[in-house]
């Protein structure tokens, strides 16, 4: 091996040469993202991605893992089920008549404001008539009528980690 070659092949580490997994474990990696927009913009970085992510067998595998939502996203608060002709129009019906997005079920409904919701549970925080760093925080199950109030963060150990307190976080598209 003459030295020019030589140095060619040590120039050539192993951490520059590109890895490649085979689609199996793309499409195991694909089907962990959380939502379908996820996997769009997945699928838009390269042609392998692409053609894993456009398979019937994938798209099936991801279809039963991430049923789609029943409720359209809104304004922070408002719950409005899904209609005809979307897919869940159905499924949305029946779960907003099942449903208390009314929050009847707890005392004073009237003093707490939505923050978020996921996987049919829903952040509510007590409207604070103080300028208190966390307000008071419960998780509502509007379907089964269930709730639990969070416990209370001391004010002290907030102000030991310098937090600014508590923030409604903006609603997420998915």
């Amino acid at each position: 091996m003459s030295s020019s070659a030589a140095r060619q092949v040590a120039a050539v580490s192993p951490a520059s040469q590109p890895v490649f997994f085979p689609d199996e474990i793309l499409e195991e990696i694909f089907l962990r993202l959380d939502a379908a927009a996820d996997v769009a913009r997945a699928s838009a970085a390269c042609t392998t991605f692409r053609r894993v992510v456009s398979e019937r067998r994938f798209r099936r595998r991801f279809r039963s893992l991430h049923p789609p939502p029943i409720l359209e996203p809104n304004a922070p608060g408002v719950f409005r089920p899904f209609k005809p002709p979307h897919g869940s129009a159905p499924a949305a019906r029946a779960f907003a008549q099942a449903a208390d997005f009314t929050f009847s079920f707890i005392d004073t409904p009237r003093s707490w404001q939505v923050s978020d919701a996921r996987d049919g549970r829903v952040l509510l925080y007590r409207r604070a008539k103080t300028a208190a760093a966390f307000p008071g925080l419960m998780v509502c199950d509007p379907l089964h009528r269930r709730y639990i109030q969070l416990p209370a963060i001391p004010d002290a150990a907030t102000a030991s980690e310098g937090t600014s307190g508590f923030r409604s976080l903006p609603r997420s598209s998915h």
